[in-house]
């Protein structure tokens, strides 16, 4: 399909840039969130995060997500490039 084609031209066209930044020295990396507990999703920060469908058996809030961000723009980091960081919780979904 067109849409196909246009998502595939989008990621070659990305995957170029990255290589360019990359290779100028300059590391790329990406946080890839689930759910974060906020107003927006009707989840009170301050209450129950509990869900027991993640391994952590709760939300995460956008604290937690700005400290995973936080550690890959440090110096900490420095070990990785091109690297996209899943914060989900351990979220499983059964396709069964």
């Amino acid at each position: 399909s067109v849409l196909m084609e246009y998502e595939k031209l989008q990621s070659i066209t990305l995957f170029k840039v990255l290589q360019e930044l990359t290779s100028s020295g300059i590391r790329i990396n990406a946080v890839a969130p689930r759910m974060t507990a906020s107003d927006i999703n009707n989840i009170d920060v301050n209450g129950n995060l509990f869900n027991p469908d993640v391994t952590g058996e709760k939300e995460s809030t956008s604290s937690e997500k700005a400290e995973v961000i936080s550690f890959l723009v440090s110096d900490l980091s420095k070990v990785f490039s091109e690297a996209i960081i899943p914060c989900d919780e351990g979220y499983y979904e059964d396709s069964m």
